[in-house]
């Protein structure tokens, strides 16, 4: 199987994720970036992703959701979100 290579926006985003702490868990407890429906450019690379993952019998799966929390950042591509609390 050939996996598709990284977009340089996904190897950017691993090294500049955080830079303004959108990912501070004292701050956004438990934030989460999903991309958006329309990222599919990104998207599209998802299954290959998983059957490598699959491969090393590492467990995952691509989740879907309307509203996955509060939004702490977005961009063109993705939202960065701080899951509801449950009550």
């Amino acid at each position: 199987m050939n996996a598709p290579a990284p977009f340089p926006y996904v190897r950017w985003q691993s090294t500049h994720a955080d830079e303004r702490g959108h990912f501070d868990q004292a701050v956004n407890p438990g934030a989460a970036a999903w991309f958006k429906p329309s990222a599919t450019h990104l998207l599209e690379r998802n299954p290959g992703y998983l059957d490598i993952l699959a491969a090393h019998e590492v467990p995952c799966h691509q989740v879907h959701s309307p509203d996955p929390g509060r939004v702490v950042y977005e961009d063109e591509v993705q939202v960065v979100v701080v899951p509801y609390q449950s009550s």
